[in-house]
């Protein structure tokens, strides 16, 4: 994220995202424990909604179950969960994984996972 000069990560089966900060002389590395697996993100525009005071910073992000708004440093949704087709329909260990913004930041892409 260069608006914050950081890389971020997530480590999916852990259910944690990492936010390596590259600031001045140091980096510091923080990790945000998640309520499921974290499998794609992508950045938002604005980071927070208009007219909210919060100060963190808001992502889509895919889940292991579908899509979301959701502060990923501070442990709250900006939406509800997304409606639409059963991700896992076999009940097999599947999940969405690996998604991709768009150049225009419209759409988010994720492919699947089985097992």
């Amino acid at each position: 994220d260069d608006r914050q000069n950081a890389v971020l990560f997530t480590s999916i089966l852990d259910r944690k995202f990492h936010k390596l900060s590259l600031r001045e002389q140091s980096a510091k590395l923080q990790t945000f424990d998640q309520p499921k697996m974290v499998c794609a993100f992508g950045l938002l525009e604005q980071s927070m909604p208009i007219g909210s005071s919060d100060s963190g910073h808001g992502y889509i992000v895919a889940w292991d179950d579908g899509f979301q708004l959701y502060d990923l440093e501070g442990g709250k949704p900006l939406s509800p969960m997304s409606q639409g087709e059963i991700v896992n329909r076999s009940g097999l260990p599947d999940r969405l994984n690996d998604g991709r913004v768009d150049p225009t930041g419209k759409r988010m892409v994720c492919g699947g996972c089985a097992g």
